[in-house]
């Protein structure tokens, strides 16, 4: 851990040396540390900071400097860890000031490295000569160890090309554990270029674009399709592969590498569209907050003047009497005989489209900036010897911003001029945060009651649920709260083979399949990248039909305060999805819902309906996480994927959310008998059609809770495969395993490594199972073999659980 903490100590120090070497200007965007390794070797590094020298530019722009130039730049470098400050004070390489890429030669083999690029500037301001210094910075820059590999095509149209990167990722690992490392695979990022500029420069330019991260893969994800190729033309595409060995502190880089992709003739543009990526980080500032220091009262960070509040059914009271250092002084600003006050009622917005108008900068929102603007109108004014003030008439139900205008002297600190405020008050009958989640969770249709679009060209299917999430989106429960899908997420997609023979039990496990494969993602999971909604699948059965489950993120934004959740889109060939028919009590493919279950049930083989092999984005093997191998075609337990729902959501029960049982909210289970999908009785569904869009209590809440049936098995299922070791570090967590469909006697095994085992503590209570990792527990991967007993015409089960702490 000691080079993981020197990473951190660096990244504190960094904004720490930003405030003091930038003086006279304000450190607001610090760059975003946006200097770039756009090509690495065993024994090179090639360095860029254009797009930290054009953000620098730009903020002195916009704060008002002219004239703007650099006049030194130097190179300093050595390798981690080290002495920061040292680095950047000592000597170092003098570069031309035109410079914007620096290649670093006669560097050791897989060696971490510190990277600075010192800059003197000079600049006027109001007529006024300024000069100053700082530097750009690289915390991490790794040399690669000979180990690069091949990614493997999966299948290309005419703009669009995917690959897989997966294997190449697990055989970096292998060559490395071969040399006594264990490492755990941390990011990908992907470039990619035309040969038509020749071999070389087309792999310098990817590698450059994978360098300067434009088109970074979501966590975990291994499998990436390109957009925007022109058709008939021949590609290659990068993966800069990122990895870390905890145990040891050392960080790998290699790279991921594979030519000749060429695209089909036929222009698909039109189905496939292609958004440039973002090529310089946005560093505005909220110009409403020029000029005013806004502070939340409730803030428990460096808080200076507070005040409480206190609300009735129309009105608020603020009262500012107690303050917590008795030495404080609260005044009037300036001249000015009064202090002044302002009460403004919330309004609903979207944040992200508010960042992206105004600036993400001390963007605090149209609540604030509107309250902001009406207490320096100077309606309501007060005393300086009053400490308390009544708002009369407002709306009761209702939240608003109270603010304040005014400065204050503490001692030997004075402040000019400050605007604490206080949001979320509430008068009488007025919904909290977690009040209107809840609410949201509640009342909001699940998204199995949308269907998504395919269309099939033989092997090729052709995915689009654009309009099934506008739709989804739309609903009376979510248009107020601005609902999309999650920015710096991907939606995952499942599939699997429809049977021939339509039985519930048949169909039902398909859609279990595919949506294995969906949440349980692994290296070898398709994925559509933000902010795609459709994408294509290939090499398909041509003579088969399929069900395909499009796993999803949404962040929702309650007054600026962001919510998310996860839910699952059911695409099927058929028509409407089965789980939509059968919530709705209509037909499934000309078929009634209330079959007699058959038989036959479980997905059968990879012949029958298994997902395809892994070079085709399929499940891949049960070792490598997801969905199983083809032949068991059950879900299995994962190293790289894990079951259940993760710190960024998924299925099953979760403090955090998502889909299945949750203390914070999402859906609850709908309280199905586990014989819709088995060899029981017959079932009938009981939900009547003219109830079934009125709210999800009477569809069945999630996809998860419409699949309850397992046949013949206890179904078993964990809460999260992962738990932060940041968070642990903190607080103990508790991981939940439930056991549905059995009754059967429930044992569990901690089977964990020798190092790992028995540190955990593990309760069985009735069907579920907690096991609790303390305060402190170390990084590792936790495993628990889980038996359920059989019991009646379920047969004995087991399962192993795998929590990793990371």
């Amino acid at each position: 851990m000691r080079q993981v903490c020197q990473r951190l100590l660096l990244s504190v120090m960094t904004v720490f040396s930003m405030c003091i070497f930038l003086n006279p200007l304000n450190a607001k965007a610090d760059y975003n540390q946006t200097m770039h390794v756009i090509d690495a070797t065993d024994t090179t590094l090639t360095i860029d900071w254009s797009m930290a020298a054009q953000d620098c530019l730009a903020e002195f722009k916009a704060e008002g400097y002219k004239n703007v130039k650099f006049t030194k730049l130097t190179l300093q470098y050595a390798k981690s860890p080290c002495d920061m400050n040292k680095v950047i004070n000592g000597g170092g390489k003098a570069l031309k000031t035109s410079a914007r890429q620096c290649t670093i030669k006669n560097l050791k083999p897989g060696t971490d490295y510190f990277i600075s690029v010192s800059y003197d500037y000079t600049c006027t301001k109001n007529g006024s000569p300024v000069s100053g210094g700082h530097n750009f910075q690289l915390n991490s820059a790794v040399t690669t160890n000979g180990h690069s590999k091949t990614a493997k095509l999966v299948g290309v149209t005419g703009t669009t090309a995917t690959v897989n990167f997966g294997d190449a990722v697990e055989e970096i690992r292998e060559a490395y554990k071969a040399e006594g490392l264990n490492p755990s695979f941390d990011d990908l990022y992907v470039g990619y270029a035309d040969q038509e500029m020749g071999m070389e420069a087309a792999l310098k330019k990817a590698k450059e674009i994978a360098g300067k991260q434009y088109y970074p893969l979501a966590q975990e994800q291994k499998v990436y399709t390109m957009r925007g190729l022109t058709p008939g033309h021949t590609y290659t595409v990068v993966a800069a592969a990122g990895f870390d060995d905890f145990e040891k502190d050392k960080a790998i880089f290699e790279y991921i590498t594979l030519t000749d992709v060429k695209t089909a003739e036929v222009d698909d543009s039109d189905i496939y569209n292609y958004v440039p990526p973002q090529t310089s980080y946005d560093s505005r500032t909220d110009q409403a907050a020029e000029g005013r220091w806004f502070k939340n009262v409730n803030d428990p960070i460096k808080i200076n003047v507070v005040f409480t509040t206190e609300a009735g059914k129309d009105s608020i009271t603020i009262d500012w009497s107690k303050q917590k250092y008795k030495s404080l002084k609260i005044k009037p600003v300036g001249k000015e005989k009064k202090i002044y006050l302002a009460c403004v009622k919330e309004e609903q917005y979207d944040r992200y489209a508010d960042n992206l108008e105004n600036g993400p900068v001390d963007n605090y929102g149209p609540n604030i900036r509107k309250a902001g603007k009406l207490v320096d109108a100077k309606e309501i004014g007060v005393d300086p010897k009053e400490t308390s003030y009544t708002f009369t008439g407002l709306d009761p139900a209702s939240s608003y911003v109270v603010m304040m205008r005014c400065s204050y002297k503490d001692g030997n600190t004075t402040c000019k001029k400050i605007y604490p405020y206080a949001s979320r008050v509430l008068t009488e009958g007025g919904l909290t945060y977690d009040d209107v989640e809840k609410q949201v969770n509640k009342n909001k249709k699940d998204a199995y009651l949308y269907d998504g679009k395919v269309r099939r060209d033989g092997s090729l299917a052709h995915l689009d649920w654009t309009n099934a999430l506008h739709e989804f989106y739309g609903q009376d429960a979510l248009r107020p709260y601005f609902a999309q899908l999650k920015t710096n997420k991907c939606c995952w997609i499942g599939y699997a083979k429809l049977p021939e023979s339509y039985t519930q039990n048949d169909v039902m496990n398909s859609y279990r399949e595919a949506l294995n494969q969906a949440d349980y993602w692994d290296h070898f999971s398709l994925a559509a990248n933000y902010p795609y909604t459709n994408t294509v699948v290939h090499r398909l059965d041509p003579s088969a039909k399929y069900v395909f489950a499009v796993k999803f993120y949404t962040s929702w934004y309650d007054l600026g305060w962001e919510n998310n959740f996860d839910d699952v889109l059911f695409i099927d060939e058929t028509g409407t999805n089965f789980l939509k028919a059968k919530a709705t009590n209509s037909q499934y493919d000309g078929h009634p819902i209330d079959w007699r279950p058959g038989d036959e049930g479980g997905s059968g083989s990879s012949d029958e309906g298994g997902s395809g092999s892994s070079d085709e984005g399929g499940s891949g093997s049960s070792d490598e996480g997801g969905s199983g191998s083809s032949d068991e075609g059950g879900s299995g337990s994962s190293d790289e994927g894990g079951s259940g729902s993760s710190d960024e959501g998924g299925s099953g029960s979760s403090d955090e959310g998502g889909s299945g049982s949750s203390d914070e909210g999402g859906s609850a289970n709908s309280g199905e008998s586990s014989q819709e999908g088995g060899n029981g009785p017959r079932v009938d569904t009981e939900t009547p059609a003219e109830n079934s869009n009125n709210s999800s209590n009477a569809a069945g809440n999630t996809a998860d809770s419409q699949m309850k049936g397992a046949g013949d098995q206890a179904l078993i299922s964990c809460g999260t495969g992962k738990i932060s070791y940041k968070k642990l570090k903190k607080n103990s967590k508790t991981v939940k395993i439930k056991v549905e469909n059995s009754e059967g006697k429930i044992t569990v095994k901690d089977i964990s490594s020798r190092k790992n085992k028995n540190i955990a503590k593990i309760k069985i209570k009735g069907r579920n199972i907690t096991v609790k990792f303390k305060k402190g527990t170390p990084k590792g991967t936790y495993k628990f073999m889980v038996t359920v007993a059989a019991s009646g015409n379920i047969k004995k089960t087991t399962e192993t659980i795998k929590i990793k702490v990371k």
